[in-house]
C-alpha cells in the first residue's frame, strides 16, 4: 500500500525485520516518495552501525488506482533489484531494511537506508568532480557488466556517504534478462526530462533498445552538469560548435579537455547503438584526471593538446575546401545532387558535356555507376560505371570529382578511356577507366 501525499508520517513507528524505527523530520524527496530521518527504538542489533538512518516512504496520490498500483510494483521492484545489487556492486547506496520483509498488515510501503548527503559540486574542486565522475563510472561499469542499467542518472540521485559518491533511486533499473518491464508501458517517458536521451523519449518495445547505452547518454550529460554546477543540462548532441555547451579548458583551467570533447561527443550520439560504452567513457574521465593531475608524460599530453586544437580549428575555422574520400559520404553527396546538377567531364583540359545527373548507385568501395541524360542521343538514359577517389566542395561553392583507375569485374560491358568515344557510343552501359576531373554545374 502507498501514502497518499498528503499523510502525516512525523511521528510514527514503524516495524521492519530487523527493528523498530521512529519518524522524525522530513530530509528531502525522492523521485516517487519522501525521505524522512529516524531514530532506531526497538531491535536494530543486526543493523549496519551508521551515523544516522533515514526512511523513504513511496508517496503516490490515491486518486489513479492503476497508477498507485504500477508505483508499488516499481518500488518493490526497485527494494529487491538493490538488495540483490548492493553487496557486488560499489557506490550503490544500501537498503537496510523494508516493509516488504515485514509483517505489517497494512503494507505500507517504505525502505531504510544510511542517511546520506545530497551531492553539491559547486562544494569540490575540478580534480574532485573528476574523481567522483570516475567512482560513479565505475558502478556504472559494474552494472552494466552484470547486465543491469539504471535509466535515471542525473545530479539529483547522486549521494555522498563515507566520503564517496554513491548513486541512488533505482525505481527504473532494468536488466538484459527483465521479465517484468510491462510496469513501465509503452507511452511512459523515462528518466530525467531535461536530459533525456532520445530512445527514453517514449518506452516502447524493450527488446528494441539496449537500455546501457541510455546510462551512457545520461552519465555525460551528468558529467557536463557536475563540472559546470549547471542543474538544467542541456538538450540533443554535444557539437564542438555549440559555444553554450562547449567545454571550455581555460574557465575550467586545465591544460586540455580533449578526452572530456571525446567523451562527450561519443556519450551523447543520437542514435544509441552508436554510443561508446560506458568503459570507453570512464577510461576518458582517467585520461582527464591523468591531465589534472600531472600524472603524464610530455608527449601524451602534446598529442591531447593537439588535438584538441586541430578539432576546435576544424569546425570554427571555414576550410578552402572539404575532402569526402569514403564511399558512403560520396554516395549520400552525390545522391542529394540528383536533379539539381549536371556533370560536365574533363579530359586533359578539354571540357565534354553537360549531363544533367539522374541516378547514383554504389556497386562496390568506390566503384559506381551514375545515370545521366545522355545529349548524344536525344537525352536518353546513358549509364556510365567508374571509380571516384573523391569529392571536393570548394570555398566557393564548386563542387568537383576525380576519377581515378579501377580494376573492374569481368561483366561485358564495353571499357573506355576517352570520354568522347564511350559518351557518342550506342551502348546503354559503358565503363570509363582512366583519370578524369568532373565538375559539377547547377541546373538552370
Amino acid at each position: 500500500m502507498a501514502w497518499d501525499g498528503n499523510d502525516s508520517k512525523i511521528g510514527l513507528e514503524v516495524t521492519g525485520k530487523y527493528g523498530k524505527y521512529y519518524v522524525k523530520e522530513k530530509i528531502g524527496n525522492g523521485g516517487n516518495g519522501e525521505v524522512f530521518a529516524v531514530e532506531i527504538i526497538d531491535g536494530g542489533d543486526t543493523l549496519p552501525k551508521e551515523k544516522g538512518y533515514a526512511i523513504k516512504f513511496l508517496t503516490v496520490s490515491q486518486k489513479n488506482v492503476k497508477e498507485v498500483e504500477k508505483r508499488k510494483k516499481r518500488f518493490e521492484k526497485e527494494i529487491r533489484q538493490v538488495v540483490t545489487l548492493q553487496n557486488s556492486v560499489e557506490g550503490i547506496l544500501p537498503i537496510y531494511d523494508a516493509s516488504i520483509y515485514s509483517e505489517d498488515s497494512q503494507k505500507k510501503l517504505w525502505y531504510l537506508m544510511p542517511i546520506a548527503k545530497p551531492y553539491e559540486a559547486k562544494n569540490y574542486s575540478i580534480k574532485q568532480r573528476l574523481e567522483h565522475m570516475l567512482q560513479l563510472g565505475e558502478s556504472i561499469m559494474q552494472l552494466h557488466a552484470i547486465g543491469y542499467a539504471h535509466r535515471d542518472i542525473k545530479p539529483k540521485n547522486l549521494l555522498m556517504f563515507k566520503k564517496r559518491l554513491y548513486l541512488s533511486d533505482f525505481g527504473l533499473v532494468w536488466n538484459i534478462n527483465d521479465q517484468d518491464e510491462h510496469i513501465t508501458e509503452a507511452k511512459d517517458c523515462l528518466g530525467p526530462k531535461a536530459i533525456r536521451p532520445p530512445e527514453l523519449q517514449s518506452a516502447g518495445d524493450i527488446n528494441d533498445v539496449d537500455y546501457r547505452k541510455s546510462d551512457v547518454y545520461l552519465y555525460a550529460k551528468t558529467l557536463w552538469m557536475i563540472l559546470y554546477c549547471n542543474n538544467s543540462g542541456f538538450f540533443a548532441e554535444y557539437l564542438r560548435n555549440r559555444s553554450e555547451v562547449y567545454i571550455d579548458k581555460n574557465k575550467l583551467k586545465i591544460e586540455t579537455a580533449e578526452p572530456l570533447h571525446c567523451l562527450m561527443e561519443e556519450a551523447t550520439k543520437y542514435q544509441y547503438w552508436e554510443r561508446a560504452d560506458i568503459d570507453t567513457c570512464v577510461e576518458y574521465v582517467r585520461n582527464q584526471l591523468q591531465i589534472v593531475n600531472g600524472d603524464i608524460s610530455e608527449k601524451a599530453l602534446a598529442k591531447w593538446k593537439y588535438m584538441e586544437q586541430i578539432n576546435y580549428a576544424r569546425i570554427t575555422i571555414p576550410s578552402d575546401e572539404c575532402v569526402y574520400r569514403d564511399s558512403t559520404s560520396i554516395l549520400r553527396i552525390l545522391n542529394s545532387m540528383v536533379g539539381a546538377v549536371g556533370l560536365v567531364l574533363v579530359e586533359n583540359g578539354k571540357e565534354y558535356g553537360f549531363f544533367p545527373l539522374r541516378k547514383v548507385r554504389c556497386i562496390q568501395g568506390n566503384l559506381f555507376e551514375i545515370a545521366i541524360s545522355n545529349p548524344y542521343y536525344n537525352g536518353r538514359k546513358k549509364i556510365i560505371e567508374l571509380a571516384f577517389s573523391n569529392i571536393r566542395l570548394k570555398k566557393d561553392m564548386s563542387c568537383t570529382l576525380d576519377s581515378n583507375i579501377y580494376m573492374f569485374d569481368n561483366r561485358q560491358v564495353p571499357v573506355y578511356t576517352q570520354i568522347i568515344e564511350a559518351l557518342q557510343s550506342s551502348e546503354k552501359r559503358v565503363r570509363l577507366n582512366a583519370i578524369y576531373l568532373i565538375q559539377m554545374v547547377s541546373l538552370e
